[in-house]
């Protein structure tokens, strides 16, 4: 597949998952907080202010901005070893993890309400990933494991 970012690009992604996942369990056990002026186009907090610059905590920012650049590096590069049997296995495999990520969410609009609702919005930002890549991952291996019988 000609679009894929090259495969060197997995490790700093992986790197970013990790550091994404500490400090997320860092900011829900201990409140870490990095305090700095931002610039919002729209800001909804006491009434709406557009174009607006306030102080606030970037740390959740940082946290989904690592967690999401980390998954798309890792989603998008190549394998090592790239077939042209993956192709096809990286197209059944987005198709399911976005039509399953659509089932997880129906489910959720239906039985979760107010926080709850609002924390799986926010994981459904990295669960359409997360479904992928454990699918593809599973593909990869039978694919991998089909085509060595064959050679055998």
């Amino acid at each position: 597949m000609k679009h894929l970012l090259p495969h060197h690009l997995k490790i700093p992604g992986y790197f970013l998952i990790l550091a994404g996942v500490a400090l997320s369990t860092y900011w829900f056990h201990f409140d870490f907080r990095i305090m700095s002026p931002v610039f919002a186009i729209v800001s909804m907090y006491f009434g709406i202010d557009w174009f607006t610059t306030f102080r606030t905590n970037i740390a959740d920012e940082i946290i989904i901005l690592s967690l999401l650049t980390g998954f798309v590096l890792v989603v998008f590069s190549k394998e090592k070893n790239e077939d042209p049997g993956l192709h096809k296995i990286r197209k059944t495999t987005m198709f399911r993890a976005v039509f399953l990520n659509a089932l997880i969410m129906g489910f959720v609009v239906i039985f979760f309400y107010g926080q709850a609702f609002t924390g799986m919005l926010l994981i459904n930002i990295f669960l359409v990933f997360i479904i992928y890549l454990v699918l593809f991952y599973q593909a990869v291996k039978k694919h991998r494991a089909d085509t060595q019988e064959v050679q055998d």
